[in-house]
C-alpha cells in the first residue's frame, strides 16, 4: 500500500504551526513504518463520511480514504471544526 496526499491536505498542513506540523509528521512517519494492512483504521460515522477514516493526533484529525491499494489523505483539521 502506498500513501498519497491531496493538494488540499498539503495546503492545510503547511498553514499549521511548526510544532503541530512536527507532531503530525511523526504520526505519519509511524503510519509509513507500520504495515498499513495491520494499522488500526478508525472509520468515520455518518452518511456524509461514508468510506472515510480518521487518524487522531492530539486535537487534530487527519481524514483519509483507502482505495485501490493506497491510502489517500483528503483533509485535516482541529477536532472542533473538522466534522462540520
Amino acid at each position: 500500500m502506498t500513501i498519497k496526499y491531496l493538494h488540499e491536505f498539503l495546503v492545510e498542513y503547511l498553514e499549521l504551526d511548526r510544532g503541530v506540523q512536527r507532531l503530525l509528521r511523526k504520526k505519519l512517519e509511524e503510519m509509513h513504518r507500520v504495515a498499513l494492512e495491520a494499522y488500526p483504521h478508525q472509520a468515520l460515522t455518518g452518511a456524509q463520511f461514508k468510506g472515510l477514516f480518521k487518524l487522531r493526533v492530539g486535537d487534530w484529525r487527519l481524514v483519509y480514504k483507502i482505495a485501490d491499494g493506497e491510502v489517500l489523505f483528503v483533509t485535516l483539521g482541529h477536532r472542533s471544526e473538522i466534522y462540520q
